[in-house]
């Protein structure tokens, strides 16, 4: 009854101690599969470097369950050694696809914090893998790892990919990544009025993201030229991204919302004045509280 929990709690709470016991578990013949799995993601849960061999030698064992060896792909990569890079390099040549995306995010994870060059080889035939879901692991491991080198090979995979899945992630990298090349794309994508409108959205909150001031330059020309009925998702889309990113200085992009004819972006609005404590939108929000036309936006304006 109380196995499970316990090893759980080890992860959570152990150190070197609870790493040779979780280890112990693994080893032990009696353990049954899913005990060896919990104790083999509790040992990432802990951190230790001390368990990045035995992980590594579940990560390689080709007669290991699937799930124990995805379980050992994501506990290295919570435990970050540079050192792993190798071992799940290696695995990226897997026949299953779900251990590949493990490992794909993993090797993000040990980018991030060892750098990018042990682990860009790898993430780069990633990105032409061919299933879809470890594609979409591999992209979104590049922008973890700050690989500025794959930009050209995202905006393929945002372009040409045939999944929209991948698209959607390949978007969102280039503005995790930034850099010039990315944010002249990212915008041009974003103003392009044949482009694909959920994709021009996408490619807002990345310019967002990455360069506020382009995205300050080009999107009122945008907003005032999705105003008809026919872009109203469109729209939508546009103000759902800008009001996920808190930075004061966008204040001139969620002003003119604060007299939306949506009450729902006219509220938003407020709360993200709220959040971003944007003092240039206190006229504004005074007027709001003096005259909207709902009771519920002019108290939460006064508020």
């Amino acid at each position: 009854e109380w196995i499970d929990a316990a090893v759980n709690l080890l992860g959570a709470a152990g150190g070197s101690e609870e790493a040779r016991l979780l280890g112990a578990l693994i080893d032990d013949d009696e353990s049954g599969d899913e005990l060896k799995q919990r104790a083999t993601r509790a040992l990432g849960a802990l951190g230790d470097p001390a368990a990045v061999e035995r992980l590594e030698a579940l990560l390689a064992d080709s007669e290991e369950r699937p799930a124990t060896r995805i379980y050992a792909a994501e506990s290295l990569g919570r435990i970050a050694a540079a050192g792993s890079a190798a071992a799940l390099s290696e695995a990226a040549a897997s026949e299953d696809p779900n251990l590949r995306a493990a490992v794909y995010e993993a090797l993000g994870s040990v980018g991030a914090a060892g750098g990018a060059g042990p682990v860009e080889a790898a993430l780069m035939e990633g990105l032409r893998d061919p299933n879809a879901k470890a594609r979409v692991a591999a992209v979104e491991a590049v922008a973890a790892a700050g690989l500025g080198s794959a930009v050209e090979a995202l905006e393929y995979k945002a372009s040409r990919d045939p999944e929209r899945a991948v698209k959607t992630a390949a978007i969102k990298a280039l503005g995790k990544l930034g850099g010039e090349r990315a944010t002249r794309w990212l915008a041009d994508l974003f103003v392009d009025p044949k482009a694909d409108a959920a994709f021009r959205a996408l490619a807002f909150g990345a310019l967002l993201a990455c360069d506020p001031s382009s995205a300050l330059e080009k999107a009122p020309a945008v907003f005032s030229a999705s105003s008809t009925p026919r872009d109203k998702a469109f729209r939508a889309a546009l103000v759902r991204e800008l009001l996920l990113v808190d930075d004061a200085d966008l204040a001139p992009l969620v002003e003119p919302l604060l007299s939306d004819a949506e009450i729902g972006n006219r509220s938003a609005a407020l709360e993200w004045a709220r959040r971003n404590k944007a003092a240039t939108l206190r006229a504004a929000i005074e007027k709001v509280a003096a005259s909207d036309s709902s009771e519920a936006v002019r108290r939460r304006a006064a508020d």
